[in-house]
């Protein structure tokens, strides 16, 4: 018998098997099963219906936009405006609140939010194991080495630092990855048009899950695959092949287009008016690149602390720039690189060292040059979010590696990179017992030397000895894993031992990788991220539209959206550039101070503007002002009504033409709010001779996130002034007609009215609405639908 045949038979064997009883049984039948019981399993302790998943942006961002966006789709209301952060702000535009995400459409309808966020997880960890094990499946993989990568993937450092911190755009993003790759292989491999459907399935539908840095990398990644992938196929001379496939790869990208057009076109009108719309620079942009140092942690993950009960003393944060992977898959790895027998070794490991190269970010040229020169690569920071391909990159070079270890390893070669090993693991294993505390705070300090930390160096003094001894602890724990390693290594250079190690394998992986991972799955009480139910009550017995101004924590700053109440802060990455610049002005900073995390810690009149109604001030801090009048108390909070306030809606009779954001802020200093209105073009009216008498407010009929409906009686030609944040999709529908609105004090909407009662009816409603639904819609079905089709078939 051939070695080729026989290699076939194996193959074959290790996929389906004879039970005994005449049945044939495939191992996905138990693989999915056992990913999803790991993936419960894993986040049990957040499965209790009273708890939540802690860290980060969950507790004071994620929770309260889920709640938000699943409570105004209940109403039958699609979420495109925000109007409970930034005093309103784009909400389908932004991205990360992923109000077209299919999968966020069905889970957060279904459960409430605390428990949607932990369902989420599991089911987004679930597939990321299934479509890595489809896509090693498909390379032509062992069901065992297949469902190491699965392991590596679900369980790297990268994906649940990330959910920790609450990034779960990214991690959910993130999954997409190896099923668009295995698209892509399938296409080639059959050139079916069901794969093709597939992969623009799961690139339109990765767009649509929040995380648009996340989605460029997918996309170079996959671009770069099927590149590859066709200079295969040319090089072996299947020229007729090559021409097909082309067309094939156009309609992938062309249908997840259309797929995801729904999202496309908001997100691209937001940059032109976002904050970011004339660049953050290049220093902004590298924040929290990789440092040089940190490869050790490939190793030893903990080395650094661990963000948990041991401050992060390293450069950047530890979420971003979490590349560990497990000792296991880096030796499985380096076996990989080391055959060299495979065309796939050779992309992904070149594509490894791409990605940890540009994860430098500023401490290379090379991520300098790709910033210069490559689009996209300015539009995003945190180069050490490199990682991501990083990550993936080496769990597909470990399942590659496992097979090539397993059916194809040189013995003697083997049991060399054992030795190699047990000497590292052994030399690692006595510095975690003899490093000295001074040693260790030498190290530190010179590291504080390199660069500032943004929320500044833990104090050696409080936290040395808990430093170095989980310093120690992940030290002691690698060299374990690497005597390990050498210990695998040592029974594939036996006969005896190759049955044994395919199994050991994915199980000492996950034994190591669910040991780092399981502490950062933290919970607390849900009702810690509820507003106490008296003062949501009195804030909710005013039936005027308001906004309110919180100074207490920056989790209030958000927490607002859950009960539908609008606040001028707010903690979100879309910002408006001129709503900054207005903020930062009353706050007495520079226009252009960038921020995502907007407080506001003085009052100015400016915020009067804002209909800022009500202030929510720690109890012990009571404000003494005769503007202020004190509306509510209790043990935790104070609110102030504040007096001088504009109504959500006002008239003015008089206005003046101002150019220039400094021209315009001196002139909003002069004015009366209540007499005259700054705008930025002449109106069809005349300036100065409309002098009418006091009307009464306008009537307030409807005011939803993407409509305010009003009554309105004007004494004479004047302007309809709203305390809502001017941007472009907005409509003003006056007694059936639509009519123009101007920019009006620098960041409101100004409807010039004539005299007499109108019924003024203003609505978000952008001009890619409703075509982009209708597209997204019918492509999304379709696609759907042929692939059901194909199924049944």
């Amino acid at each position: 018998m051939s070695k080729k045949k026989k290699h076939q038979e194996q193959s074959v064997s290790s996929t389906v098997r004879d039970t005994g009883s005449g049945i044939r049984m495939n191992p996905d039948w138990f693989v999915f099963p056992c990913l999803l019981i790991l993936s419960i399993l894993f986040f049990q302790k957040a499965m209790d219906d009273t708890r939540l998943l802690s860290g980060g942006d969950i507790t004071n961002y994620l929770l309260y936009l889920r709640s938000f966006v699943a409570q105004t789709i209940k109403d039958g209301i699609i979420p495109l405006w925000n109007p409970c952060i930034f005093s309103g702000v784009p909400c389908a535009a932004g991205m990360q609140p992923a109000i077209f995400y299919p999968l966020n459409l069905v889970i957060f309808t279904i459960l409430p939010p605390h428990m949607g966020i932990t369902w989420s997880a599991v089911i987004h960890l679930f597939l990321s194991g299934c479509f890595s094990y489809m896509f090693m499946k498909a390379l032509k993989c062992h069901w065992l080495s297949s469902l190491t990568t699965a392991l590596i993937f679900m369980f790297s450092g990268f994906q649940i630092t990330h959910l920790y911190a609450g990034h779960a755009c990214v991690f959910s993003a993130g999954i997409w990855l190896p099923l668009i790759l295995f698209s892509i292989e399938k296409t080639f491999q059959t050139m079916k048009f069901s794969y093709v459907f597939l992969g623009s399935l799961a690139i339109g539908i990765q767009f649509l899950s929040g995380h648009p840095q996340i989605s460029f990398y997918t996309y170079l990644l996959s671009g770069i695959y099927a590149l590859f992938s066709l200079g295969m196929v040319i090089l072996n001379k299947e020229h007729a092949k090559a021409v097909k496939l082309l067309p094939l790869l156009g309609m992938m990208g062309g249908i997840s287009a259309c797929i995801a057009c729904i999202q496309i076109f908001p997100t691209l009108e937001l940059p032109a008016y976002s904050s970011r719309s004339e660049g953050t620079g290049y220093v902004f942009n590298t924040f929290s690149s990789f440092p040089f140092e940190n490869i050790f942690s490939f190793f030893f993950p903990m080395l650094f602390g661990n963000s948990l009960d041991i401050p992060y003393w390293g450069r950047g944060l530890l979420h971003e720039v979490c590349g560990y992977v497990g000792i296991i898959p880096l030796i499985l790895a380096i076996a990989a690189i080391a055959s060299k027998k495979n065309a796939h070794i050779i992309l992904f490991s070149v594509m490894a060292l791409v990605s940890l190269l540009l994860s430098f970010g500023k401490y290379t040229v090379m991520y300098k040059l790709c910033y210069e020169f490559i689009p996209g690569f300015d539009l995003f920071r945190v180069p050490g979010r490199m990682m991501y391909l990083w990550t993936f990159c080496l769990a597909v070079l470990a399942g590659l590696g496992s097979s090539s270890l397993i059916e194809q390893a040189n013995k003697r070669q083997v049991i060399l990179f054992s030795q190699i090993f047990c000497v590292f693991g052994i030399l690692a294993m006595l510095i975690s017992f003899f490093i000295a505390p001074d040693t260790w705070r030498s190290l530190i300090q010179a590291s504080y030397g390199l660069e500032e930390r943004i929320f500044g160096a833990p104090d050696l003094k409080e936290h040395l000895a808990g430093m170095l001894l989980i310093a120690k602890k992940s030290m002691f724990t690698g060299a374990v894993f690497l005597l390990l390693g050498a210990m695998l290594l040592y029974m594939r250079g036996k006969e005896w031992g190759v049955a044994w190690i395919r199994y050991l394998i994915p199980a000492i992986i996950l034994v190591d990788l669910w040991m780092f991972c399981s502490p950062y799955i933290t919970t607390i009480d849900s009702s810690q991220c509820e507003w106490d139910r008296n003062m949501v009550d009195f804030l909710k017995a005013d039936k005027d539209p308001f906004r309110i101004v919180t100074m207490i924590d920056d989790a209030s700053l958000n927490r607002g959206m859950s009960y539908g109440i609008a606040n001028i802060g707010g903690y979100s990455p879309t910002i408006l550039k001129r709503y900054q610049e207005f903020i930062n002005i009353s706050q007495g900073l520079a226009p252009e101070t960038p921020t995502v995390v907007m407080r506001i810690a003085e009052y100015s009149r400016l915020l009067d503007l804002l209909n800022a109604k009500y202030f929510i001030v720690p109890s012990q801090n009571p404000i003494f002002h005769p503007q202020f009048k004190l509306a509510f108390s209790d043990s935790a909070v104070n609110i102030y009504q504040n007096r001088n306030c504009m109504k959500s809606a006002w008239i003015v009779h008089n206005f003046r033409v101002v150019n220039g954001r400094d021209a315009i802020f001196k002139a909003i200093k002069e004015i009366v709010y209540t007499d005259e209105v700054i705008l930025e073009e002449k109106p069809t009216i005349k300036q100065g001779i409309f002098r009418g008498k006091v009307e009464a407010s306008p009537e307030i009929i409807r005011h939803s996130p993407n409509e305010i409906i009003m009554n309105v009686g004007m004494a004479s030609n004047g302007f309809l002034v709203l305390s809502e944040v001017f941007y472009p999709g907005w409509k003003a529908i006056v007694d059936g007609e639509e009519q123009k609105i101007y920019q009006a004090n620098y960041i409101l909407r100004a409807i010039e009215l004539k005299k007499g009662t109108h019924t003024v009816r203003v609505v978000y409603d952008p001009p890619w609405l409703k075509w982009s639904i209708i597209i997204s819609l019918f492509t999304g079905c379709f696609v759907v639908g042929v692939l059901v089709w194909k199924k049944v078939k």
